[in-house]
């Protein structure tokens, strides 16, 4: 029995006339679309969907307080001060305690600090 390899194929196809490649091509893109009972080889699965969560009640409670807890981390549910603390693994632990699972956690600086531009 002879064995049927990728090269081989290509090499057939390759012998054909141009008529018959234009064929060829087209009898395979229709067979993909066409599939037995219009079903897919396989499932679609959705990667991801992400939708950025409005964070404006966060930013208003940091304009608000940040000068009050400036050096700390600081946990935020909306306007909801979940925890706060100066070392971050503390905090989260605390946020993971809450069961909150999209928290905003940021450091407070004091207003009349310069921005933070580091790496």
């Amino acid at each position: 029995m002879q064995t049927v390899t990728l090269e081989k194929v290509l090499s057939d196809i390759r012998a054909l006339s141009p008529e018959q490649q234009e064929q060829l091509r087209r009898l395979l893109n229709r067979s993909v679309v066409t599939l037995e009972n219009d079903e897919l080889p396989m499932k679609p699965r959705i990667i991801g969907t992400y939708t950025p969560k409005d964070r404006s009640q966060e930013n208003e409670w940091l304009a608000k307080h940040q000068d009050q807890y400036a050096g700390q981390w600081v946990a935020l549910d909306g306007k909801r001060l979940i925890s706060h603390g100066l070392v971050l693994k503390e905090v989260m632990a605390e946020v993971e305690k809450a069961g909150i699972k999209d928290a905003l956690v940021v450091r407070a600086e004091s207003s009349d600090s310069p921005p933070y531009i580091g790496f």
